[in-house]
């Protein structure tokens, strides 16, 4: 797993959960509140959009630690709320879906 700074490019103050860059060793963590309300969506609809109900998003947004495909899209929505919409979202594969 990378850090967000080498994974996208996208650098922000982010504050819950964590990951360990593999590249630099650097503890990334997420505030999944703030990067939801940065692109203007709500829990419904950020549950709708990740497959989960609205209290999973609740307890994310209160600092349940993140893992796996979970992980890997709040690193496409913190590229999202980096760019202040939710178009990159739009035109993104949900996460851990084959093709």
């Amino acid at each position: 797993m990378m850090c967000i700074k080498h994974e996208s490019g996208v650098r922000f103050a982010l504050t819950m959960g964590c990951a360990l860059c593999t590249l630099c060793g650097m503890n990334q963590s997420f505030d999944v509140k703030a990067l939801r309300e940065r692109i203007g969506w709500t829990q419904e609809q950020l549950a709708q959009f990740l497959g989960v109900d609205r209290s999973s998003i609740s307890r994310m947004e209160n600092g349940q630690t993140l893992s796996g495909p979970v992980l890997r899209l709040l690193i496409i929505l913190a590229a999202a709320a980096d760019a202040g919409t939710a178009d990159t979202l739009l035109t993104s594969d949900p996460v851990g879906v084959e093709q």
